[in-house]
């Protein structure tokens, strides 16, 4: 008897967008989107090391951050950071995340505040600051999010789960 086992990465990013004067986490977010992504090798293989014990840097609350960037290249699993040359910006994660994995989950989440990634956003990544390996990278299907403008907050939380 042949039995298939396999287990299954799904990563999926929210932004929430809070228009001026609207507090994140107090205040309903303007408009939200979500999408799914592509597991990037270097992050599936550090995922692995670490499982493993052969080595890797954890993407905990000192080392993980949040990237966005303006480039709407396609997802590919050989790239290995953002692809945008020059509007692109990494921002640490908020207190309390990554969350403790339970149910076989874990989120990421990073704040974008009034004056920060104000320009056309078109692609999203989950990075190590350490390693610079990033786990995951989604340009929501090509269309993007819009254009970031001061005076707003654009939040982005990243959930992994494994089925």
């Amino acid at each position: 008897m042949k039995f298939k086992e396999g287990v299954k990465v799904k990563g999926v990013f929210l932004v929430e967008k809070y228009a001026e004067g609207l507090v994140p986490g107090v205040d309903e977010p303007s408009e939200a989107i979500e999408c799914e992504n592509l597991g990037l090798t270097t992050g599936l293989t550090e995922m692995l090391k670490l499982f493993t014990g052969a080595g890797g840097t954890a993407f905990n609350a000192t080392d993980a951050e949040i990237g966005v960037g303006d480039n709407n290249t396609a997802p590919a699993a050989s790239q290995t950071d953002l692809q945008a040359t020059t509007n692109k910006t990494y921002v640490g994660l908020a207190g309390g995340y990554p969350t403790t994995p339970s149910s076989a989950s874990v989120q990421f989440q990073a704040s974008f505040g009034s004056s920060s990634a104000n320009y056309a956003w078109n692609e999203i990544v989950v990075k190590n600051s350490s390693s610079s390996i990033c786990l995951n990278r989604t340009t929501n299907g090509g269309s993007g999010w819009g254009t970031k403008a001061s005076g707003t907050t654009w939040v982005v939380t990243v959930t992994w789960s494994l089925s």
